[in-house]
């Protein structure tokens, strides 16, 4: 028997001791459910952010990991029927500079295969929209827009985004591999990846994101808050990434988005 949605309620996680808490290591479980080896995340990386989120940053490490202005948020599903974690999802909020304003990170999100097709995915996204967009205004930022990182073969995703409003910018993106350092336990080269953005408030329709277009500074500076303060990549200037991603936008008037835009379609 499928239980009803109303038994599935959300909440912020947060770090609430040395000892991993039950529910974050079921919303690790079932967030790296499927991920490439490369992108697995051991408990520790994460689990350190939330407690730098928490005590405040005290050391060099800390202050990489948790870098000023930047806020992340562990959201988890749970079945009031059983206190299970039944699905989970990571946001992030990154300050640009020079720029004045801020965008939203939507990382990963997954849900228990039990518990698909009951929109508890869509009620994920809300809570973390609702978390990025709360701080902006701590930021004292505007708010303008939310990134997604799309793997190419993940279609159900990108259509997903672009029922909401996201299109997939036309540049060169690619994901640092994790090193030992930020949770596995060896160096990974790089994988190209598609990144899609959804401009504030409302997005973009298919037909709208033909004509669209960003200022280059704007998508430079979208690329360098990625890679300083969610992947910690520093140096900048010796992260193979970045610099591919900055040559792809380089002597550009304007950055749109990349076809095809429809929702259906399988990029």
């Amino acid at each position: 028997m499928t239980q009803p949605l109303d038994n599935i309620v959300t909440e912020e996680l947060r770090w609430t001791g040395e000892e991993y808490s039950k529910d974050y290591l079921r919303a690790h479980e079932i967030t790296n459910t499927g991920i490439p080896e490369e992108f697995v995340e051991t408990p520790e990386f994460l689990w350190d952010r939330l407690r730098i989120k928490e005590q405040g940053a005290r050391t060099r490490e800390d202050k990489a990991l948790m870098p000023k202005g930047y806020d992340l948020h562990l959201i988890v599903a749970k079945d009031t029927t059983n206190g299970e974690v039944v699905g989970a999802g990571l946001g992030s909020s990154l300050p640009l500079t020079p720029m004045r304003g801020s965008v939203g990170l939507l990382c990963y999100a997954a849900v228990d295969p039990k518990y698909q097709g009951r929109g508890i995915h869509k009620r994920l996204s809300v809570e973390r929209y609702k978390k990025i967009e709360e701080d902006s205004q701590n930021f004292n930022l505007p708010l303008l827009g939310y990134v997604a990182e799309v793997e190419f073969d993940n279609h159900e995703e990108a259509t997903m985004l672009r029922k909401n409003g996201f299109q997939r910018l036309d540049v060169d993106f690619m994901q640092p591999g994790i090193d030992a350092e930020k949770g596995v336990n060896a160096m990974y080269p790089p994988e190209k990846i598609q990144l899609f953005y959804r401009p504030a408030p409302n997005g973009v329709t298919p037909e709208m994101a033909r004509h669209v277009r960003f200022s280059p500074d704007l998508i430079r500076a979208i690329g360098r808050a990625i890679f300083r303060k969610e992947y910690v990549e520093n140096p900048l200037k010796d992260s193979i990434p970045y610099q591919m991603y900055l040559e792809s936008i380089e002597g550009r008037d304007s950055i749109g988005f990349k076809p095809p835009y429809k929702v259906n379609s399988k990029n």
